[in-house]
């Protein structure tokens, strides 16, 4: 799973971007539909980080974030 997360290249937005993105799904088990669909107010990375993501047959559920995960989305890779 490292090798997944470390292979975007670090050096681009883009690969920020994705890395931040792969590192939330694999945190937060969530599926693609899920991940693209998320919302600004729905990740949280102040205080407690959580993610609130709506599922299939509308399931919502929240998930709380890795310090890692977190300090990723918070530095403005990427963008809910």
């Amino acid at each position: 799973m490292q090798a997944i997360l470390d292979a975007p290249d670090a050096r681009t937005w883009a690969g920020e971007r994705d890395r931040a993105l792969f590192s939330m799904m694999y945190n937060t088990g969530a599926r693609v539909s899920e991940a693209i669909g998320l919302r600004v107010g729905e990740v949280v990375v102040d205080g407690s980080a959580v993610a609130h993501l709506h599922g299939k047959g509308r399931k919502d559920r929240s998930v709380p974030l890795w310090r890692t995960t977190a300090n990723l989305i918070r530095n403005g890779t990427i963008e809910f």
